[in-house]
């Protein structure tokens, strides 16, 4: 008889690669002269292994058949020529996470239309939990996850297939690409889909400065120019991309970079001479996504944070940008604190 012990463990997606140290002794202490091979022991029960695996000339083996959503045990035992067996080794215990099961890893989506794909999980969740869609790469900017990127799995409705929705703009010099979506959640399995586009005659959903495929608020061509696509991951409109404090969608408004953490709305205040100043820079709204706006700010000043009330400065209100500087001025300075924040607006 032989005594061994698991000593790595690794895990991908359903896989798991067990390793053991090599048998070089009986329990006896006597030399191992005549060992055939090892047998692989796998059950859902601590204790109680209902089936195996023969492994000859290795101590590695990859095991490829985990039950999703439940714990899964190993063991292993060395066997001689003779057919002799060893005890089964320290027990190993591994849960294998619920896996999120794709209805087809590729889809193709016409330019100018959508496409949709279904989703669900191979198992059931502990607990309630979310399953994010994003696009990862790709070579085509004008391919986006539009509807269904966030989807909710619990443990009553895991089973049941939920939509995503996929959009390919009119992009007459890109046409024939591919992206690649990745959907996650914490405690997953993740999951990953190719979606390629096909050439199209140029139609309603053509790259126009105003369309917003996503309906997030934000042009689809302001967000291929800053991202390099739609769906990107990380740069939805309620995301943080460069971590500055200002969402995407408050960096769209304001005409900031949002992959630039030193890009975002300034204001300047000097107290010298016994005259306060607050200056700020009305960036004008052109370029992709801004064609018919008009950008606005507003000065607005609080003299008690507790209470939260802020109102316009007077001559401060609604003040068209045309890449002017604008100061606003008290002499002598206000008695008590004053504290000032400004608020821009697109119409």
């Amino acid at each position: 008889m032989v005594a061994l012990i698991c000593v790595s463990l690794s895990v991908r997606a359903a896989d798991v690669t067990l390793e053991w140290d090599p048998t070089k002794t009986y329990t006896d202490g006597q030399p191992v002269k005549d060992l055939s091979g090892y047998r692989l022991y796998h059950g859902k029960v601590s204790g109680d292994y209902t089936e195996h695996i023969d492994v000859t000339n290795s101590t590695v083996v990859t095991y490829t058949n985990l039950q999703s959503g439940c714990s899964n045990y190993f063991a292993v035992t060395a066997v001689d020529r003779s057919g002799a067996e060893s005890s089964y080794s320290e027990e190993i215990a591994l849960y294998a996470p619920p896996a999120i099961v794709l209805n087809t890893n590729a889809l193709v989506v016409a330019e100018g239309v959508s496409g949709t794909f279904q989703v669900r999980l191979d198992a059931q969740p502990m607990n309630v939990t979310t399953v994010l869609v994003s696009r990862i790469h790709g070579g085509n900017p004008y391919l986006g996850a539009v509807g269904g990127t966030v989807l909710v799995v619990s443990p009553s409705n895991w089973s049941s297939n939920q939509t995503v929705t996929v959009t390919a703009l009119y992009d007459p010099e890109k046409t024939n690409r591919t992206a690649l979506f990745q959907l996650s959640g914490v405690g997953l399995s993740s999951a990953t889909l190719s979606v390629s586009s096909t050439g199209a005659a140029q139609s309603a959903t053509e790259i126009k400065d105003g369309y917003d495929a996503d309906s997030n608020g934000i042009p689809d061509v302001w967000e291929i120019k800053r991202f390099g696509g739609l769906g990107m991951q990380g740069t939805a409109a309620g995301d943080d991309t460069d971590r500055d404090g200002i969402s995407n969608a408050q960096e769209f408004i304001a005409g900031t970079d949002p992959t630039d953490s030193a890009s975002r709305p300034l204001i300047d205040i000097d107290t010298k001479d016994g005259r306060l100043k607050v200056s700020f820079h009305a960036v004008e709204a052109v370029g992709s996504g801004y064609l018919g706006k008009t950008r606005f700010y507003t000065l607005e000043q609080c003299t008690n944070l507790l209470d939260g009330v802020w109102f316009g400065v007077d001559s401060a209100t609604e003040i068209p940008a045309h890449n002017q500087s604008f100061t606003h001025s008290e002499v002598p300075m206000a008695t008590g604190p004053s504290f000032y924040r400004l608020k821009i607006s697109l119409m």
